[in-house]
C-alpha cells in the first residue's frame, strides 16, 4: 500500500492518501478520527481501505492542527476553517453551523482572513457520536479507582470555577491551559494539555438548557436544540445526500442510562430526508473497534459503509467521521465533508489552479479500469524516506508505508487551490498540468 502526502492549504497541515498506485477514482472518501487521533491511529480503517482497494473509491487522511494531542487547545471554529480548505473535524458542526461561522469574539479578534465560506458535502457519515458531557458526568458519577464520586464532584466543581473565572490571559488574547494534574483527575491523558475555553465547551455546565457547542450528541438535550443541529442539515445546504450514523452498541464513552434507540429516533426525526435509513446501532461494537472480540462489529461497520458509498458513487466525496474518547471523557469531534463540486460544477479555487499551471501539460496516461497508473519518469520513495513540501517542511512516513515523490515540482502559491479538491480528478488533474514529475 503506498501513502501519497498531499499539502493542504494552511502551513503545516497535509492529507495523506492510501492507495495501490497511481489510479485513477473519481470518488474520494475523508477519514477524520476524533480526540487524540492522528494517522493509523484508528484500527478499523485498515478494514474500509481493504474493502476499497478495488472500487472507485479512493480514501484521505487529513491531519488537522487540532489532531494528536492538538485538541485540546482547539476549537471547533478552527475545525471548520481547515475544512473549508480541504476537512473538517466535526460532521455536524460543519453541516449544521452558519455559514461562514460567526467570529470567535476572541479568538478571532485579531484574525486577519475572514471565516471561509465552506462547500457543500455530497455525504457524510458518523461513527460513534457520543456526548463529552455525559461521559465526564460519568466519571463525575462513578468516581474512578483514584477518587470516590464525592471526591471526583469536589474536582470536577472546581475545575469549572477556575476555568470559568480566568479562561484567558493576556489581554484576552491567549487561552489558559488547566493544570494536568487536575484535568487527568478527570479521566483526560496526563500528558494532555487542555485549555479552559475547550474543557468547558467539552464538559458544557449549563447544559441541557445552554449547551455549550461541544455538546451535541447529548441524549438530555430538548428537541428544539436537535433542531439547531440534526434539523439544520437540509436548511444549510451543505449536504448533498443523507446523513449515515453508525451508534456503537457497547461504547465506553456511553452511561448505561441513555437510550441509544431512542436517541436516534430523535436524532432520524430532526434530520427528515437527511437521514439515511441505514443508519443503526452496531451491535456489541466497541467506541473504536479495536477491542480483540470486535471482528464482527467491524465487518457490520465495513457492510454499511459500503453500501451507503455504492448509493452515493456517482458523488465526489464523502466524509466519514469518527468522534473518539479517551478514558470515559469523551469528544463528539466527528468530520466528514466534501470539498469538490458535484458533477457538473468546479471549484472557482481549481478553476483557477488549473488556469496559472503550465499551459502545455504532457498528456495522462490512459489506464483500463484496476490497472496500476506511474506515471513516466515519476519515483516512488522509499518506505523510511520523508516528503519534502513546496514550503521546506518534512513529511515522514509511518514504518512500512511507502510515500510518492515530493510535490516539489509546484509553487507553495498554487498549492492552496490544489488541495482544496483532495480528489482523484484533482490528482489526475495535477498529472496532466504539471507533466511526469510530480
Amino acid at each position: 500500500m503506498l501513502v501519497f502526502c498531499i499539502p493542504m492549504l494552511c502551513e503545516g497541515l497535509v492529507a495523506f492518501e492510501y492507495t495501490g498506485g497511481l489510479v485513477r477514482k473519481p470518488n474520494t472518501l475523508v477519514f477524520i478520527g476524533g480526540l487524540g487521533d492522528g494517522l493509523g491511529t484508528v484500527e478499523y480503517l485498515t478494514d474500509l481501505i481493504t474493502a476499497l482497494e478495488y472500487t472507485s473509491w479512493s480514501v484521505f487522511s487529513p491531519i488537522l492542527s487540532s489532531s494528536y494531542s492538538g485538541w485540546g487547545v482547539g476549537h471547533l471554529g478552527k475545525d471548520i476553517d481547515e475544512i473549508a480548505r480541504c476537512v473538517h473535524q466535526d460532521v455536524m458542526h460543519y453541516l449544521s453551523c452558519a455559514n461562514p461561522r460567526p467570529r470567535h469574539p476572541v479568538l478571532d479578534k485579531d484574525a486577519a482572513v475572514e471565516p471561509f465560506t465552506r462547500p457543500p458535502v455530497d455525504g457524510a457519515i458518523m461513527q460513534a457520536p457520543v456526548s463529552d458531557r455525559e461521559a465526564i458526568s460519568w466519571v463525575i458519577r462513578d468516581g474512578t479507582d483514584r477518587d470516590g464520586p464525592e471526591r471526583m464532584r469536589d474536582i470536577y466543581q472546581r475545575t469549572i470555577a477556575r476555568a470559568r473565572s480566568n479562561p484567558y490571559e493576556d489581554d484576552n488574547t491567549l487561552d489558559t491551559i488547566l493544570p494536568l494534574s487536575v484535568t487527568s483527575r478527570i479521566g483526560y491523558p496526563s500528558s494532555m494539555p487542555v485549555s479552559s475555553r475547550r474543557f468547558l465547551s467539552l464538559a458544557s455546565p449549563d447544559s441541557p438548557e445552554k449547551p455549550e457547542e461541544d455538546d451535541m450528541f447529548s441524549s438530555d438535550l430538548s428537541d428544539d436544540q436537535i433542531q439547531n443541529t440534526f434539523g439544520q442539515l437540509r436548511s444549510r445546504g451543505l449536504l448533498g445526500s443523507k446523513l449515515l450514523v453508525l451508534y456503537s452498541g457497547r461504547d465506553q464513552s456511553v452511561p448505561p442510562w441513555v437510550d441509544k434507540e431512542l436517541l436516534l429516533k430523535r436524532w432520524s426525526m430532526a434530520a427528515g430526508d437527511c437521514w439515511d435509513s441505514n443508519s443503526t446501532i452496531i451491535p456489541n461494537a466497541s467506541h473504536a473497534l479495536s477491542d480483540d472480540d470486535q471482528a464482527e462489529p467491524r465487518r457490520i461497520l465495513v457492510e454499511r459503509v459500503m453500501s451507503y458509498l455504492e448509493k452515493n458513487r456517482e458523488n465526489l466525496t464523502i466524509w466519514l467521521g469518527f468522534p473518539h474518547v479517551r478514558n470515559g471523557a469523551g469528544q463528539a469531534d466527528v468530520v466528514h465533508q466534501p470539498l469538490l463540486p458535484r458533477p457538473g460544477g468546479r471549484h472557482p479555487s481549481v478553476v483557477k489552479c488549473c488556469s496559472s499551471m503550465s499551459s502545455s501539460p504532457e498528456p495522462a496516461k490512459q489506464t483500463e479500469p484496476g490497472e496500476r497508473y506511474k506515471p513516466s519518469g515519476a519515483k516512488m520513495a522509499s518506505p523510511t524516506s520523508a516528503v519534502t513540501r513546496s514550503d521546506n517542511m518534512q513529511c515522514t512516513p509511518p514504518k512500512n508505508l511507502a510515500f510518492s515523490n515530493s510535490l516539489t515540482v509546484l509553487d507553495a502559491a498554487e498549492l492552496p487551490a490544489i488541495v482544496v479538491c483532495t480528489t482523484s480528478a484533482a490528482i489526475k488533474k495535477i498529472h496532466e498540468e504539471t507533466g511526469p514529475n510530480y
